[in-house]
């Protein structure tokens, strides 16, 4: 699709979504189909069980395919955020830095302004 529409976008791919998974495959089947069929850029590991969980799942990913951004999907919190960056390449933060989980919240500036500290410390 990138090469008919003529874009540059990048695909980011949810390989393990939080709340549901393929019957027949595993992080490491739905990695290999998301980079070789749907040419993904970025693979996205998010585990309901939370950060630790999907730290892990990213460790086992770069066994197989080390080269390949992976980053947290979510369930990422102030508390976690050091965790997430040392074992992957980056996170979606999403409803962490909103006022409530509500759909439609507002990003609460003086969170956003806390992750900042702790990404710009985690980078020292």
């Amino acid at each position: 699709m990138q090469r008919l529409l003529g874009s540059d976008v990048e695909v980011w791919a949810d390989v393990h979504e939080a709340t549901s998974i393929a019957l027949a495959s595993t992080p490491r089947w739905a990695a290999t189909e998301a980079r070789a069929f749907g040419r993904a850029d970025v693979l996205v590991v998010t585990r309901d069980s939370g950060v630790a969980d999907a730290v892990a799942a990213i460790a086992d990913l770069r066994t197989v395919m080390p080269d390949v951004p992976v980053v947290v999907g979510g369930r990422v919190g102030l508390d976690t955020i050091d965790a997430a960056i040392a074992g992957s390449d980056g996170a979606i933060l999403g409803s962490a830095i909103k006022r409530s989980a509500a759909p439609d919240a507002r990003v609460d500036p003086d969170v956003a302004d806390r992750f900042g500290q702790a990404l710009t410390a985690a980078r020292v």
